[in-house]
């Protein structure tokens, strides 16, 4: 898988889980009917949650790449619909000013940054 399609996906994941939701809903009512009780248990099981979804899907993407011949962009084309919202997305994550170049400027400053605090 290169870089650029590995960055892609981690993206999307990252910006799907962090999309409010019905987990959202579940920390808001949590914390309104226990008032008295920090709602941090909850956002800590919603984030194991969400962090062990994440890797398992990585784990089976790299197990789908491992054991196919295929190039990646060939596994992301048989599982993703054509014309759907998933494929409408990638379009603009993958595009020559989409995300690569964002997570590249990104790290790029913190690299920078890094350096100024070491010294």
């Amino acid at each position: 898988m290169s870089l650029h399609a590995w960055l892609a996906f981690v993206g999307a994941s990252i910006i799907l889980l962090l999309i409010p939701g019905p987990t959202i809903l579940l920390v808001i009512g949590d914390t309104l009917a226990n008032r008295g009780r920090s709602a941090w248990s909850t956002i800590a099981g919603v984030a194991a949650g969400d962090t062990t979804s994440m890797s398992i899907s990585l784990a089976g993407a790299g197990a789908l790449l491992k054991a196919e011949d295929a190039p990646a962009e060939a596994l992301r084309r048989n599982v993703t619909s054509p014309h759907g919202t998933t494929e409408a997305a990638l379009t603009i994550l993958m595009a020559k000013d989409g995300m690569a170049p964002l997570i590249k400027r990104a790290v790029s400053a913190a690299r920078k940054r890094a350096r100024e605090l070491s010294n």
